[in-house]
């Protein structure tokens, strides 16, 4: 589990904690509306677009990797859009929300594989 869901996380897992998924945590919030709104608009395109491209520099980079690595790591907490949960967590979690929106996997398009609507 990564330091922000250590965080933000109440004795569960923070994804199963039925309280995250009200309404009013996004319609109140206008920070949280924004992150919605990055993460279902051209922010996320933008994103996997860019850090494919650079995934592909990254290795050619020798000892220089090293000293950019903290760099990428913060941008990548300003990007984060998703959570990798198991099986069974995830048919939980289809319990527990509504407004399920599939989107395609941008891990799978990262490494080269098919853009595919396999993630919730």
């Amino acid at each position: 589990m990564c330091d922000i869901c250590e965080k933000h996380r109440k004795n569960v897992k923070w994804y199963l904690d039925p309280d995250n998924y009200k309404d009013e945590l996004v319609l109140n919030n206008k920070a949280r509306m924004k992150v919605i709104e990055d993460i279902t608009g051209y922010r996320l395109e933008y994103y996997v677009y860019n850090t494919s491209r650079l995934s592909k520099f990254f290795p050619k980079l020798g000892p220089l990797k090293y000293l950019l690595k903290p760099l990428v790591n913060k941008k990548a907490y300003e990007l984060h859009g998703g959570q990798v949960v198991p099986l069974e967590d995830a048919l939980q979690i289809v319990e527990i929300a509504h407004n399920h929106v599939l989107i395609p996997c941008y891990c799978r398009y990262l490494f080269g594989g098919e853009t595919e609507l396999t993630c919730l």
